[in-house]
């Protein structure tokens, strides 16, 4: 009785939550999409790859964008995650024997983490403390209050540690345009980019599983192997990126990457 009892809370807390979505993501979209907000970056990112720019899809990317939002500051994400089936071996491999997860800018990937951990996986995000104080606090508070541990200094030697300890360390791996400081380039949506050189350091130090792991829109969960052992920096890169891509191609609307300048300027895309 007490079973049946908490699953109807929690489908009254599912439709309400929803309910507020749909209200103040409505709201926020509409800030975002009057203002412009980062309206050049978007357009252009848009424009070089190939993607149609519209303001239909500047709605949906906003609505998607402040949905997720909303779901990261509250810490619930609205409805049940669920594993895809087909991943439940490389979910325990994971779980069992630590490893890289690397996710993209793509839907809720801090829900993902938060999922992870709390059905036991041990595991530490990894990312770099925002520009802004103010709101680098705001983050690190919804990240606590998600439950997902964060590193954000003492790279790498504080990630190896982890790793060492049988840990899972997630990181979230962009793209950013060329400035030669990383050394490791790869193409991305048939852009020259360069990626941050921290996971391929670790690979090549590291015997390391290493996967890829993304939310979908519906709220499915799924694993890619990426490789395991001492892997080439580029190779490693350019699969994470075909992966990506793949995602982008099939939900453009939930990539937020647009909205960051991702790729580097050119005579006809300052």
């Amino acid at each position: 009785m007490l079973q049946v009892y908490h699953g109807y809370l929690y489908r009254v807390r599912e439709t309400l939550f929803r309910l507020y979505l749909e209200v103040f993501s409505s709201f926020l979209a509409l800030f975002f999409f009057l203002f412009g907000w980062k309206a050049p970056i978007i357009r252009t990112n848009l424009i070089r790859t190939g993607f149609h720019d519209s303001l239909a899809f500047r709605w949906k990317l906003f609505r998607h964008m402040a949905q997720d939002l909303l779901r990261f500051l509250g810490g619930f994400y609205g409805q049940s995650l669920s594993l895809r089936p087909s991943d439940a071996l490389k979910y325990k491999d994971l779980q069992t024997q630590g490893g890289l997860l690397l996710v993209g800018h793509f839907h809720n990937w801090e829900l993902l983490g938060s999922w992870l951990r709390k059905g036991g996986m041990p595991l530490i995000a990894c990312a770099k403390p925002l520009a802004n104080r103010h709101a680098n606090t705001l983050l690190n508070l919804a990240r606590k209050r998600i439950q997902l541990p964060t590193l954000t200094r003492d790279w790498p030697r504080g990630v190896m540690k982890a790793l060492r300890a049988g840990k899972v360390v997630a990181f979230l791996w962009d793209q950013r345009p060329e400035k030669g400081d990383s050394g490791l380039f790869s193409q991305f949506l048939g852009q020259s980019v360069e990626m941050n050189r921290l996971p391929a350091f670790l690979t090549e130090k590291e015997v390391l599983t290493v996967y890829f792991g993304v939310l979908l829109p519906g709220g499915e969960v799924r694993l890619v192997a990426l490789g395991h052992g001492p892997l080439e920096k580029s190779r490693l890169a350019r699969r994470y990126n075909r992966i990506l891509e793949i995602l982008v191609s099939r939900h453009p609307d939930y990539w937020y990457g647009w909205a960051h300048r991702r790729f580097a300027p050119t005579q006809h895309n300052p």
